[in-house]
């Protein structure tokens, strides 16, 4: 593994939540599999403030905020993400990235959506089919590593009623 400072930053958290396969329940196409490089997009977190980001607010409803979303992945030895509708999607059947773009497949720990606010500060959640977060616990736990990275965090909450992080915004983000 190499070291970096966001590496250090999500030891804490990879110690307490194992990387796993991914879920291709709901795989369509084998380009889901297809790990997008540096050339297509794919950015990796580091330390605040996040270069060149494009800014946004989280949705509140169904279908917002779609252009300023990314997609990240806790990744055994990175934090990869990149624009869900960024151009890299126009190479791929379904139109837009997976989280299993960011990885090629392989197994990670957990992944979701988010949004950077300003350079410095960002509000995610857990919503990833591939690799969601298991619980409020792990969802708290990502929170603290963003944090860790200098970063004004936030996430969006765990939806009791399902089970699951939550995909949309309801009331104020969660600041951690």
């Amino acid at each position: 593994m190499k070291m970096t400072t966001t590496t250090l930053a999500f030891q804490q958290y990879r110690n307490d939540f194992a990387a796993r396969d991914p879920d291709l329940s709901r795989q369509r196409s084998a380009d889901e599999l297809q790990a997008i490089t540096k050339a297509d997009g794919l950015l990796e977190l580091s330390m605040a403030p996040a270069p060149n980001v494009i800014t946004g607010y989280p949705p509140k409803a169904r279908d917002e905020s779609l252009d300023c979303k990314y997609l990240w992945v806790v990744c055994t030895d990175a934090v990869p993400y990149a624009l869900e509708l960024g151009d890299n999607r126009n190479c791929l059947s379904r139109g837009y990235l997976s989280h299993t773009n960011l990885t090629g497949g392989e197994p990670a720990h957990a992944g979701g959506e988010m949004w950077f606010i300003d350079s410095e500060t960002l509000v995610f959640n857990g919503a990833s089919s591939r690799y969601q977060p298991r619980s409020p616990q792990e969802l708290n736990s990502l929170a603290r590593a963003f944090k860790q990275c200098a970063y004004k965090v936030a996430h969006m909450g765990w939806d009791e009623g399902c089970g699951k992080p939550a995909r949309i915004l309801r009331g104020e983000p969660e600041w951690i």
